[in-house]
This record gives structure tokens, C-alpha cells and sequence, in this order.
């Protein structure tokens, strides 16, 4: 049973390596082990169905003393290029991800309303196409503006990183802070963000 497992993840490597490439490079969760297990054969075929498009032309020259010609040389094909192919594909479907244009063009063409962010995706898919100096209204009713370098994945945990920081006063007057270079702000401090209009960003 032991060696038959082997053979399986054997099999699937490829797949596990698309997988961990993309989950590495979006900020998706991780789904459940049988998931994965299923996203890896998903993968895994995709590859082997890519190795045999690339061995088909391959074989189109007509040298038939060449290695290619060789009854093995699909199996030797997928051992050179599998997880360096595996690599390349979990790297282009995390690009199309992360910039939803897929989704963009699929909804250009009334296939669907979606985007390619996760579930609950309006934050970070705000914060993606509205890069741009932005206002913290905090818990305490103060107001920071800045531009943000980093921002959270989501509104229940981490971290704005912000630059070219200045407290807001009551009548809008920038209070400069000076000597502050960027500032931290946890997002369970922030109860609502402001994306300032491009002539209302600098800072006079």
C-alpha cells in the first residue's frame, strides 16, 4: 500500500508544484487536503496533456535516428520538463489571478459578473485597482493620510503600511508628523477607508 502511495504523489507531483507555485504568489487560501489532492490531478493533467502537444511537434522532424523516436521518449520527455513546465503554469495562472483580466474579458462578454479575486473579494480588489493616497478613519474617530505601500488581504486581520503620513485635523488640515518615515496601522483600527481623488493628493 506503501509503494502505491508513493507512485500517487510520484504521479501528482507536478500538480502539487503548480499548486503550491500559485498558492504561493495570490493570496487564495489553502483549500482542504482532498482539494488539493483534486487541484493537483487538474494540474497534473493540464502538464501531460502540454508534454504531448510539445512531443507531437517534437516528433514532426524526420530524423529517426534521434532520441525522440524512441519508444520511451513521451515517459523521458515528462521527466525532463514536468516540473519545470508545473512551475511555469502555477507562476501564469497566479498572474491571471492577481490581475484579473481572465475574469475582466469573461465579463466584458456577459459570461459572468465574477472576478478572479476570492470569495468576498471587494476589499482586495478595491485596493488593487485604486492605487492611490488613501484616508484611515480609525476606531477612535482620528484620521491618518498617506500613501499606502502595503495593505492587508482582508479587512479582519493584518496590517497598512503607510507613507508620506499626516494626521488629518477637524477642518482637513494636514498635520505633518514629523520625522515619521511610514507607519503600521492594524485594519482591526480601521472602520472605513477614503480613495482620494488624484488632484487631492498632494499635499500642499
Amino acid at each position: 500500500m506503501s509503494i502505491e502511495i508513493i507512485l500517487v504523489l510520484q504521479y501528482l507531483l507536478p500538480g502539487f508544484v503548480a499548486g503550491a507555485v500559485f498558492y504561493g504568489l495570490t493570496s487564495y487560501y489553502k483549500p482542504s487536503p482532498f482539494e488539493r489532492v483534486v487541484q493537483a490531478l487538474i494540474f497534473t493533467y493540464l502538464i501531460r496533456g502540454i508534454i504531448e502537444v510539445i512531443g507531437y511537434f517534437i516528433k514532426q522532424y524526420e530524423y529517426t535516428g534521434n532520441w525522440w523516436y524512441q519508444e520511451d521518449f513521451l515517459s523521458t520527455l515528462h521527466f525532463l520538463i514536468a516540473l519545470p513546465l508545473a512551475i511555469v503554469l502555477g507562476a501564469v495562472m497566479s498572474v491571471f489571478a492577481n490581475n484579473d483580466k481572465f475574469h475582466e474579458l469573461l465579463r466584458f462578454l456577459k459570461f459572468t459578473k465574477e472576478n478572479s479575486f476570492p470569495a468576498k473579494s471587494e476589499w482586495k480588489r478595491t485596493f488593487a485597482g485604486n492605487v492611490k493616497h488613501i484616508v484611515l478613519h480609525l476606531n477612535d474617530d482620528r484620521r491618518i493620510y498617506g500613501w499606502p505601500k502595503e495593505w492587508p488581504t482582508d479587512q479582519k486581520g493584518g496590517y497598512f503600511l503607510l507613507q508620506d503620513v499626516n494626521w488629518l485635523g477637524e477642518d482637513n488640515e494636514y498635520i505633518p508628523m514629523e520625522g515619521v518615515e511610514s507607519m503600521l496601522i492594524s485594519s482591526e483600527d480601521v472602520k472605513r477607508v477614503e480613495f482620494m481623488k488624484p488632484k487631492l493628493n498632494i499635499i500642499e
